[in-house]
């Protein structure tokens, strides 16, 4: 079913009459005439070179795809609390709701992380944080200067 792939990155949500949330894998009890609410969260979308990456603010998990070398890297569904996601020439970042920046992407690069960042700004190769403090800090993936 479509909706599957939604469920499983957590972009949609299906609710039984009772309140109860399916989970992805698992069963929802519908007697006839009861209803089931879907609700699909804000979804949102970053562009890396050959890469793209798909969250909603809040959710847990992040779906890519594209050329993995460019930040196509599955492994990041297991992010949680996702603030925000921007994209550079060939990596991510993604600013958590706790304030930590991590990034992913060109080959060979780690993960970076930051702590008491509230926005995150991207350009042709380097990310920067800014604090609540109004400080900031750069992030240069592998490939910048």
């Amino acid at each position: 079913v479509w909706w599957g792939i939604f469920l499983g990155q957590n972009f949609l949500k299906l609710i039984g009459a009772d309140g109860q949330v399916l989970h992805p894998g698992g069963i929802l009890q519908v007697a006839d005439g009861d209803q089931i609410t879907a609700v699909a969260l804000q979804v949102e979308v970053a562009a890396a070179n050959k890469a793209f990456a798909l969250w909603c603010h809040g959710g847990d998990g992040i779906a890519t795809w594209g050329k993995p070398s460019r930040g196509s890297d599955s492994a990041r569904a297991g992010l949680r609390q996702v603030r925000q996601v921007e994209a550079v020439d060939a990596a991510f970042a993604a600013l958590l709701e706790n304030g930590s920046v991590v990034s992913w992407g060109t080959e060979g690069s780690e993960e970076i992380l930051a702590k008491d960042v509230t926005r995150i700004l991207a350009a042709r190769w380097l990310f920067l944080g800014l604090r609540a403090d109004g400080s900031c800090t750069a992030f240069r993936t592998q490939r910048g200067v």
